[in-house]
Parts: C-alpha cells; sequence; structure tokens
C-alpha cells in the first residue's frame, strides 16, 4: 500500500473520529452549572467588548437563573473568579457561534455554547490521540485508543459537558503529547510548545507542574533549539503576568493565591492519594478500569524502545497525582467523577496502550485477557456514557458531604438516580 494513500486514508479516520465525537458529545444533554458556567460569558464579552469584565451580564435575564457563584468584583467590575484560558481558548468557536446565530442568541444559551465548544476541543483531541498513537500501535490499536479516550474516560464526563479548566488543559495535554511524539521536530513545532505550555497556565495555573519535565526533555531533545521554546513561551507568560496586575495589582489571580494555600496539606495524604484512584465516586480507576493495564506498560518501561518519552509521560503522571493528592478538596466539589484526573488521561492511555502492546502473544490471543479487557472497557463506556446523558450523578453532587461520600459503596455517583436513558431534553 503505497504511503499517498495511508496518508489519505488517516486523513478519512481523522474526519470520521472527529464527526463521531463531536456530534454525540452535542447530542449527551447533561450540562453542568457548576465553575464553568461564567466561561463562555468572557468569551463572548472578548469578542463584543474587547474586555474581560463580566458587567454587562449581571444583570442580563439570561442569566438571572444562575447562581453568582463563580464572580467576583474587583476595581468596581465584575469578573470570572476562575482562570480565563478556556474562554480565551472558545473564542475561535464561540465567535463562529455569533456569525451563524447572532449573538443574542450565544448570550440566551451560553451553557451549550460552552458544550459545543468543549465538545469540539475533546473532538480534536481523540483526533491528535489517533494520530500519534497510529505511529506506535498501527491503525486498529489507534482508533480504538481515540475512542475508548473520546467516550470511556472523563473526557466524555468532563471534559465535553462545559469549558471547565480541565476540558482546555486536557485538550492541551493532547497536543502535547501530539508534539512529543512528532518523528521531526521543526522550529515552529518548537515556537509553538513553547506558545501551548504558556497558554496552559492561563487555562489552569497548576499545569505549571508539567511545564519543567516538557522542557527537560525537548532540552535533551534539541539542545540549543530550546531557545525556540522559550521565545513562544515568552510571550503568554509576560501577558500573563500583565493581566494579572492589571487586573488584581498582583503577580497572582484571586483564584491562584487562594488555591495556593490549599495545596501541599499532607494531612490525610494517603487516604486523599487512594481516594483519587480508587474511591467508588472519584476513583480514576474505578471510573475507567481499563486505565489500570496501565501499570503493566509502566513496569515495562525498562524494555520500552520510546523509554525517555515513557519517563516524561510517568513524571507528569506522578506530579499531579501527588498535587491533587495533597489538595484538601481533592474530591473536587460538584464534579462528575475523577474531574480533577482529567488533565492526565492521555498520559495514562499511553501507558495502557503499551501495557496491552508488551503482553506476551499468547497473553493477548488469551479468553482470559481478552475477557477482561472488554469487560473493563465496556464498564468505562456505561459509566461516562451514563454520567452524560443521566441526571442521577450530577443529582449525586446537590447533597452535602460530597468528600466523605465518595467512599460510599452502597451508592457511588455512577448509579445514583435511575437508569432511564435521557438521550433528549
Amino acid at each position: 500500500m503505497s504511503p499517498e494513500y495511508y496518508f489519505k486514508s488517516s486523513k478519512r479516520v481523522s474526519f470520521l473520529i472527529f464527526c463521531l465525537v463531536f456530534f454525540l458529545s452535542i447530542i449527551f444533554p447533561i450540562l453542568p452549572k457548576a465553575d464553568s458556567k461564567w466561561a463562555a460569558p468572557t468569551s463572548i464579552s472578548i469578542i463584543r467588548e474587547g474586555n474581560v469584565n463580566l458587567d454587562e451580564f449581571v444583570n442580563h435575564p439570561a442569566f438571572q437563573n444562575l447562581p453568582s457563584q463563580g464572580l467576583e468584583k474587583v476595581q468596581d467590575h465584575y469578573y470570572s473568579y476562575y482562570p480565563i484560558g478556556s474562554s480565551l481558548l472558545g473564542i475561535p468557536q464561540i465567535f463562529l457561534l455569533m456569525q451563524i446565530n447572532g449573538p443574542n442568541e450565544v448570550v440566551q444559551h451560553s451553557l451549550e455554547a460552552g458544550k459545543l465548544v468543549a465538545s469540539s476541543w475533546m473532538a480534536i483531541s481523540a483526533v491528535l490521540i489517533y494520530l500519534c498513537f497510529r505511529r506506535k500501535f498501527g491503525e486498529m490499536n489507534a482508533v480504538m485508543a481515540s475512542l475508548l479516550f473520546a467516550f470511556a474516560t472523563p473526557a466524555l464526563s468532563t471534559g465535553s459537558r462545559a469549558m471547565w479548566q480541565q476540558s482546555g488543559s486536557l485538550f492541551i495535554n493532547c497536543i502535547l503529547i501530539y508534539l512529543c511524539m512528532l518523528e521531526t521536530v521543526k522550529n515552529r513545532s518548537l515556537i509553538f510548545l513553547g506558545f501551548i505550555l504558556g497558554l496552559d497556565i492561563w487555562v489552569r495555573p497548576s499545569t505549571i507542574i508539567f511545564t519543567f519535565p516538557v522542557f527537560v526533555y525537548f532540552l535533551f531533545l534539541v539542545k540549543r533549539r530550546i531557545f525556540f521554546v522559550i521565545a513562544g513561551g515568552i510571550v503568554p507568560a509576560v501577558l500573563y503576568l500583565i493581566y494579572n496586575l492589571n487586573i488584581y495589582g498582583s503577580l497572582e489571580s484571586t483564584y491562584a493565591s487562594q488555591h495556593i494555600n490549599r495545596i501541599f496539606q499532607f494531612s490525610g495524604f494517603g487516604k486523599k492519594l487512594v481516594g483519587i484512584l480508587l474511591s467508588p465516586s472519584r476513583g480514576v480507576f474505578i471510573w475507567s478500569p481499563f486505565l489500570l493495564f496501565s501499570f503493566w506498560g509502566i513496569v515495562k518501561m525498562k524494555q520500552d524502545p520510546d523509554r525517555k518519552l515513557s519517563i516524561l509521560f510517568l513524571t507528569c503522571i506522578v506530579l499531579h497525582t501527588l498535587l491533587i493528592a495533597s489538595f484538601d478538596d481533592w474530591w473536587g466539589g460538584h464534579s462528575i467523577g475523577p474531574r480533577l484526573m482529567s488533565e492526565i488521561i492521555p498520559f495514562l492511555l499511553w501507558f495502557a496502550m503499551k501495557g496491552i502492546a508488551d503482553l506476551p502473544e499468547e497473553g493477548r490471543k488469551s479468553a482470559w485477557f481478552r475477557n477482561l479487557w472488554v469487560a473493563a472497557c465496556i464498564f468505562s463506556l456505561i459509566v461516562h456514557v451514563r454520567a452524560s446523558v443521566d441526571f442521577g450523578p450530577e443529582v449525586w453532587n446537590k447533597a452535602p458531604d460530597e468528600g466523605p461520600r465518595s467512599w460510599e459503596l452502597r451508592n457511588p455517583q455512577f448509579i445514583d438516580g435511575d437508569w432511564t436513558i435521557k438521550l433528549l431534553y
């Protein structure tokens, strides 16, 4: 088969993956109204008025039924309390929606607009997973990995539901993985890499923990050309500081300054660590048990021909896991499943696919392995699809004490409520 045919085939597959993920994500009805509710209005404000304040929306009829949580008043103006990076990332899609439907219609349905933006991010992310995994694991395994990412992980139940910080950060991490796996790293790719690393701080300040290992990895990979990474990252990093100084009179936003005191809280660290990994309502390996195969990929890392890349991804997993386990609100408040672990899903997926590839031939062909793998994938799919189409898991958040309730075996979030599949409103 010619390389030209293979390239055209990959473009067709990429298009089909994008359409499938995008349109199914839009159809699934769940719309969170928590931290992300002011993300789309901020994008609208940037496009229409050239600023990030939300003064025009505070008394707007479309937002009267939304709680004022997430707004803060600074220097007589109202702003989103949360980082605005997702709003910046969503400007192209919001602008397009405003041209198609008109600004007033987008304002009236800002939550739906936010879901459309987030769904497009996850669709692009699934395509990126397919494209870079195809080089390492083959065509069919890459398709499987992209669909598992899109429908059997928090990429669906969190990432595609709204313009969360985690949605934007997950999207950026998929771009990072794609850039890390380029066969030929050109200077423009390095500049873009630096820009993405700088932009990630706008989206979610805690993602700065990924910056150092990625920078070190590329320092050894491209040596003197690391200057291009620095050049690309300087602009968004400096603009971030200028923005904070202009709005808050400080190098840190209110959100960042308040949350910095809530991390590195190591009291009960072990319980919190187990909670984000294995608790019934917040454990990433409970909600997506097929990712348990990533442990085998990690164990076999010594024989891995992509060992340097795997070390980078493992470092990102460990740093993020330690950070979330040191956070006092490790369960993520009003969340669906392991929301706070969403950012590292692409890295875990890398090791899960490595784990399958590194199994002995007789192991991969054995009935017990196929049954175990299929069962884990189907369970993960059911859990995340249900959390995206049924209001039961969302209603679970309305009762107080989500942290202690995250450990309940009798009523975990993913089976709360009835089992009616509400595909339409």
